[in-house]
C-alpha cells in the first residue's frame, strides 16, 4: 500500500469526532489550568495521553512509500483509533499549523482533526476539516503542452511523478513529492548543490538548488495564481547562473501541469 498507518485506523463522521474533541479539550483545559503554558510541547503531550488513558496513542506514524522510498510522519495524538490531535506550544497558531493537519488528514484519510496550542494565556483550538476523499486525489489531468522531452532528465521526471501521485494524490505537503524526487534522482547529496551566481561577470554568491544533471535543476509548486510571476523570476534567476533549463512541476488539486523553463 503506498500509504499506511502502524496503528488500526477507521474514519469517522463530524458527530463522533465532535464528541471526542469535546472529551479532549476538557483534559487539555484543565492540564493548562494547573500546568500554565511554559512548558514545551512534549510534556503536555505526555500528560494529555496520560490522562486518556488506552483511548489514546502518541506519535502514530504514517508512512508514503513508493517503489523504494519511504518518509514516515508522526501524528502528535490519536484518540479512538480515529481522532487526529495535533499539539503545539508556540505563540500563535499559523498556517503552515494548519497545513500540516490538512497533510496528515488527507494521508490517513480522515475528514477531520484538531489543532490544540497551549503557549497561549488561554489555550488556542481550532477544528480542521478536509473535504477531498483518496480516490479524487488521485484523478487529475496532466497538462505537458509546455513539457520537453529533449532536455535531459525530463522524461525520466515526468514518469516519476506521474507515478508517485497515482499513488498517493495530489494535494499533500510538496515537501514529500520534492523528497521523492531527490530520492529517485539519487539522492539529497547528489540532487542538491550550490551554483555560483554571477552578475555582470562576477561572482556575488552561492545559492542551494536542486539538479536533475549538471545545467537543469526542478522546481515543483502548488500555486493557484501568480504563474507568470513565478516563470518570470525563474528567468531572471536562469541569467544569474549557469544553469540552461528548470523542469517545473505544478500540482494543483485537479492539474498537474509540466513545463520546461528555459534560458534565453
Amino acid at each position: 500500500m503506498p500509504i499506511t498507518c502502524d496503528k488500526p485506523f477507521r474514519t469517522m463522521n463530524q458527530e463522533e469526532f465532535g464528541a471526542i474533541a469535546y472529551d479532549v479539550m476538557h483534559h487539555a483545559f484543565a492540564i493548562h489550568n494547573e500546568m500554565g503554558r511554559f512548558f514545551d510541547e512534549p510534556v503536555y503531550e505526555q500528560e494529555l495521553l496520560r490522562r486518556l488513558g488506552a483511548r489514546a496513542s502518541k506519535e502514530v506514524i504514517v508512512r508514503a512509500t513508493h517503489g523504494d522510498f519511504e518518509k514516515p510522519y508522526r501524528l502528535d495524538l490519536l484518540v479512538d483509533g480515529g481522532a487526529i490531535f495535533e499539539l503545539k506550544a508556540v505563540r500563535q497558531l499559523h498556517d503552515q499549523h494548519r497545513g500540516q493537519l490538512i497533510h496528515y488528514l488527507k494521508m490517513t484519510g480522515a475528514a477531520h482533526g484538531k489543532l490544540i496550542n497551549f503557549r497561549p494565556p488561554q489555550v488556542e483550538h481550532e477544528f480542521v476539516n478536509s473535504t477531498e476523499n483518496q480516490a479524487a486525489r488521485r484523478c487529475f489531468q496532466i497538462n505537458v503542452d509546455r513539457w520537453n522531452q529533449a532536455v535531459p532528465g525530463a522524461d525520466r521526471m515526468q514518469e516519476i511523478v506521474i507515478a508517485f501521485l497515482r499513488d498517493w494524490g495530489v494535494g499533500l505537503d510538496l515537501q514529500l513529492y520534492t523528497d521523492a524526487v531527490a530520492h529517485f534522482f539519487g539522492g539529497r547529496e547528489r540532487v542538491e548543490q550550490e551554483i555560483d551566481v554571477m552578475s555582470h561577470g562576477q561572482r556575488v554568491g552561492r545559492q542551494m538548488v536542486r539538479l536533475v544533471n549538471p545545467t537543469t535543476a526542478f522546481k515543483l509548486t502548488a500555486l493557484r495564481r501568480d504563474l507568470e510571476a513565478f516563470e518570470s523570476h525563474t528567468r531572471r534567476f536562469l541569467e544569474h547562473t549557469r544553469l540552461e533549463h528548470v523542469l517545473w512541476i505544478n500540482v494543483g488539486s485537479a492539474e498537474v501541469t509540466f513545463a520546461v523553463i528555459s534560458k534565453g
